[in-house]
């Protein structure tokens, strides 16, 4: 039976695919988006579903969708009542149910040829309870179930026997333990349904002060049920602004509610297990991630082996789901590995680095070589594999460093962005965790905490908490046999049998997801995959005389100053760099680039051709100009031109003339040379911003802030062109120019130019005939001379047209804009019949999602971009 599980209504949309029993692939979407999470938990994102992810898996068994035989979607929308009849303020939340039970139509359109007949929903508890207990290697256990919600529940504990589940006790909302924890989360400046992690964190930095006022709201009813009231947490502890720093209070309210917590899963588990006599138990939900509380419970629980799905959040629902589908029909086999996502072969690697420009290097045994730049105390990110089903980084997509450093754990959270008191994770070869640590072993998937034995502690005090404890992940060798060669290698060379591992991501917003792909790998930091390992180091490695090694990279040789770079590179003999990267990013080069100045270290230097991207390769119109300058030949001054240079821009002001005027204008030298009306002209039109401005005239035939430049004219000569001047649109030819120029030092009048059609001066009883002024018009503008009119003398004929244009073109895009926002609510709104509250509803999103896809559109054109390898085509 082929069944493929589809989570997605909540968060973490994930997919998951079931062939005869064995499970065949399963991934996340954000390993897909390199969106955290996938999306945020709201209402207005239940429709997007784990399409990539989905394709994914179908091409991973080589099937098409119509040969599915069930889709498994791991919620019920039957099963669900109204948030308000819940207790629950989530006044959209009709809309995630709508989407729900429209998911088949979403499905089958997302992946066409499907039918939406073959469509199953399982209920959300049901599905995590199969990801653990009919995962698990266990086939009769004991199950519970906690997260925030599901359809009218936030909890559920029954018995797998046979892989049969049968349900013993559930809570029924708005009772919620991981409601409990958000809502905390939230109060402490933290991302709700997301840094629950940073709370546990958090709370080994401070004391359960708090635990009798949180007894208060929060407790078991012994019957298998709890009550998890709201909880004015402003009333113990101020709020946290986001970023803000914590204190001890916030702490102390975060280790007070871990404790509370802790209690209270004591007490299902208790009661869990009178109801069973069971001696394994399996936990699923998101509450089963917090690795503290998994401790405690192994520790103090009656069970004698605990055992945790590695994807315990929503994720897990899509392979549970599938698993309880296909159980129907068929006997299912146990998660293997949680190893299920997408991989690469050598060869794929290798044509990454080709194709990205990068330079690598194949050593004969890549764990030897990994093992030595750790040794050194460098930052190597290891990519091997398929990638990790869950947030666990596990041996496949991780940042490996040396634990004897202490130093270790504030340059890791450095790198990635991560508040100062999280701690990192030491990977560990499993025959020798109990010389190490002490707690539940084997612990493959990282989902436990162990204390750290107290002559190890200051050996390893990279990987050691606040409290003295680590959340180790064990090593099997005939598992992962070349992680665990890594280490032993490691072992040799510094006498530790421990590895720093924490996931290779950043924490950069929203956008922090584990980099599951070569190309999101691939940062500047050694990169290690099997068998290629990439030539740069990040963060901070030591030479072999104990000083810090570092490469230096000059990023365009288009400087003149290379030469000086290099030289003194090589002054730097006491402790010279490993290497230099010189960067030739022009487009078409000329001449030797001057190598020979790095003297001592000219066999470090290496050339980087970028193939004609970068600060080098400009407009087209400027590489003539570009390319003399980069080489180091100064761009010289064309003869005659005027040696003029532009005002800063900036608005004129209305008012008297001269008003605004910047000072000491008048005492500036005029433009000289054969191209001082284009230049004049072309300065002046840079500082105008169009009607409304007040042109002055100035001395020395200059124009004033704002203004133009003007040439006076003398007495006598008529209006319109002048004698001799070029059919060029006013412009003088030389001998007009020498006939009609004033002297230099003559004055010309002001002419005064106000919003609207040009003001005539009145003219004095004892003033001559005013004197018509030829103005040069701008680029694109008429190039014959306007015809001359009774009473318009002295007036400036400029047509403010490419103004009207730009507000005709925006408003026909708008008006388009609008038409297609209208036309695409129409197309939602009309096929059926509609409430007034749903016909509100869809005519609101349908504003909001045109602009988030051009949104979204764009944010993926820029990052298909950037995506561009060095000198690579697309």
């Amino acid at each position: 039976m082929r069944v493929l599980g589809i989570n997605a209504l909540f968060h973490d949309p994930a997919a998951a695919l079931v062939m005869d029993g064995r499970i065949v692939a399963a991934t996340e979407e954000e390993r897909f988006s390199r969106r955290k999470h996938g999306k945020r938990p709201v209402p207005f994102s239940a429709w997007e579903l784990p399409e990539l992810s989905a394709r994914w898996c179908l091409e991973q068994a080589g099937l098409d969708p119509s040969e599915l035989d069930a889709v498994a979607y791991s919620y019920d929308p039957d099963l669900a009542r109204p948030a308000d009849r819940l207790g629950l303020d989530d006044p959209w939340d009709h809309l995630r149910q709508e989407y729900a039970r429209r998911a088949p139509e979403f499905l089958a359109e997302a992946l066409p040829g499907l039918d939406p007949a073959k469509v199953r929903f399982v209920p959300h508890h049901v599905a995590h309870a199969a990801s653990a207990g009919q995962a698990s290697p266990y086939p009769d256990c004991a199950v519970l179930v906690l997260d925030g919600r599901g359809e009218c529940g936030s909890h559920l504990a029954g018995r797998y026997a046979n892989r049969e589940l049968t349900v013993l006790g559930s809570q029924s909302l708005p009772d919620s333990m991981g409601l409990f924890y958000e809502d905390l989360t939230q109060h402490l400046g933290f991302l709700r349904s997301s840094d629950e992690f940073k709370v546990m964190a958090l709370a080994s930095y401070g004391t359960a002060r708090f635990l009798d006022r949180l007894r208060e709201y929060v407790g078991t009813d012994g019957e298998g049920g709890f009550r998890a009231r709201p909880v004015p947490w402003g009333s113990l502890v101020p709020p946290r602004a986001a970023g803000a720093p914590w204190t001890q209070d916030h702490a102390d309210l975060a280790a007070s509610a871990q404790a509370c917590l802790e209690e209270v899963l004591l007490d299902l588990v208790r009661w869990l297990h009178e109801r069973t006599g069971e001696d394994v138990l399996t936990l699923a939900g998101g509450v089963a991630l917090n690795c503290v509380a998994n401790t405690r419970l192994y520790r103090e629980g009656p069970f004698e082996r605990v055992w945790v799905q590695p994807a315990a959040g929503d994720a897990g629902t899509a392979l549970g789901a599938a698993l309880h589908v296909a159980h129907q029909k068929e006997t299912v086999e146990a998660m293997p590995t949680a190893a299920l996502g997408r991989g690469w072969s050598d060869a794929e690697l290798r044509d990454w680095l080709e194709r990205a420009a990068v330079p690598y290097e194949e050593p004969a045994d890549i764990a030897e070589a990994v093992a030595e730049e750790l040794a050194r105390d460098g930052v190597v990110a290891w990519f091997q594999g398929r990638s990790e089903y869950g947030p666990r980084a596990l041996g496949h997509r991780s940042l490996l460093a040396h634990p004897g450093r202490a130093e270790n754990l504030e340059r890791l959270n450095a790198v990635k962005g991560r508040e100062e008191f999280r701690p990192v994770a030491p990977m560990v070869l499993a025959e020798r965790a109990p010389e190490l640590f002490d707690g539940p072993l084997p612990s493959p998937y990282m989902l436990f905490v162990h204390k750290v034995a107290a002559e190890w502690r200051e050996r390893i005090p990279a990987v050691v908490h606040v409290d003295g404890t680590a959340r180790i992940q064990t090593v099997d060798p005939a598992a992962e046999p070349l992680v665990a060669r890594m280490i032993d290698a490691f072992e040799r060379r510094t006498g530790l049998p421990v590895v720093v591992n924490t996931s290779l991501n950043t924490a950069a917003g929203r956008w922090s997801t584990i980099r599951a792909t070569p190309w999101s790998a691939s940062g500047p930091r050694r990169w290690t995959c099997s068998p290629s390992v990439r030539s740069r180091s990040a963060g901070r490695r030591c030479s072999h005389d104990g000083r810090a090694a570092y490469s230096v990279v000059i990023p365009t040789i288009g400087r003149p100053c290379l030469a000086d770079c290099l030289r003194a590179l090589a002054a730097a003999a006491d402790h010279p760099p490993e290497e230099v990267v010189v960067v030739d990013d022009r487009p078409e080069p000329s001449g030797e680039l001057p190598l020979e100045a790095a003297g001592v270290l000219r066999g470090r230097v290496r050339t980087l051709r970028s193939g004609g991207r970068g600060p080098a390769a400009g407009p087209q119109r400027r590489l003539a100009h570009g390319r003399r300058a980069l080489d180091g030949v100064p761009r010289r001054r064309r003869a005659g031109a005027a040696e003029v240079v532009p005002a800063p821009r900036r608005r004129p002001r209305r008012g008297r003339p001269g008003h605004g005027r910047r000072p000491g204008t008048a005492d500036r030298p005029a433009p000289r040379g054969p191209q001082a009306d284009r230049l004049g002209t072309r300065h002046g039109r840079a500082g105008t911003s169009g009607l409304g401005d007040r042109r002055h005239g100035l001395p020395d035939g200059r124009a004033g802030r704002g203004g133009r430049l003007r040439r006076a004219v003398p007495p006598g000569v008529p209006r319109g062109r002048r004698p001799g001047a070029a059919r060029s649109g006013g412009r003088l030819d030389a001998a007009a120019r020498t006939a009609h120029d004033p002297a230099p030092g003559a004055a010309c009048r002001p002419l005064g130019v106000g919003p609207g059609p040009a003001r005539q001066r009145r003219r004095r009883p004892d003033e001559p005939a005013a004197r018509p002024r030829l103005v040069e018009p701008r680029r694109g503008a008429p190039r014959a001379a306007p015809p001359a009119r009774p009473g318009d003398v002295g007036r400036a004929h400029r047509v403010p047209v490419r103004a009207g244009r730009r507000r005709r073109a925006a408003a026909a895009a708008g008006s388009l804009w609008l038409l297609g926002t209208a036309e695409f609510a129409a197309a939602r709104i009309v096929p059926g019949p509609r409430t007034r509250d749903e016909v509100a509803t869809m005519a609101a999103t349908s504003v909001l999602i045109p602009p988030l896809a051009v949104h979204h559109w764009l944010a993926g054109l820029v990052r298909h971009r950037r995506a561009l390898p060095l000198g690579g085509r697309r």
